[in-house]
């Protein structure tokens, strides 16, 4: 009989309990998934001006509230003097604040990507803007 060390046992224990939150995960997005489907789509074909309205309305606010309002792109020099900007994926991690519980993440990064992808470039461009302003500033004094 072969025996197993303490610490092997435990790493096997800790693993184990890792897949099991991987797969209620993967479980809550398929539920979400199957309950989109039986919803299904029977919006009209074409929206009234208010609709669009407030469509547009309600996605922007699901949008924001998904989102740490506070987390912008970060921008530094690195040790050769070159502007250093925090990548699109890294700032996704950290920006996401909570998917809402009728979606499922890979559901919401799909159908947000294009406005994700605008609010970082957006937010990109003010924080190097401010970034180079503030050294402006400092050289000043």
């Amino acid at each position: 009989m072969e025996t197993i060390s303490k610490y092997d046992f435990v790493s096997n224990l800790i693993q184990l309990f890792d897949q099991i939150d991987e797969l209620k995960r993967e479980n809550a997005d398929l539920r979400r998934d199957m309950h989109a489907m039986e919803i299904g789509d029977d919006t009209p074909e074409e929206f009234s001006a208010y609709d669009r309205v407030a469509f547009e309305e309600g996605r922007n606010k699901i949008l924001d509230s998904s989102l740490y309002s506070y987390c912008h792109v970060k921008v530094e020099r690195d040790a050769n003097g070159n502007l250093v900007v925090q990548p699109f994926e890294r700032w996704l991690e950290m920006k996401i604040n909570e998917i809402p519980h009728f979606m499922s993440h890979d559901g919401f990064m799909e159908y947000f990507a294009a406005d994700l992808k605008e609010r970082y470039e957006k937010e990109k461009e003010e924080e190097i803007a401010y970034f180079l302003e503030s050294e402006k500033e400092a050289q000043a004094e």
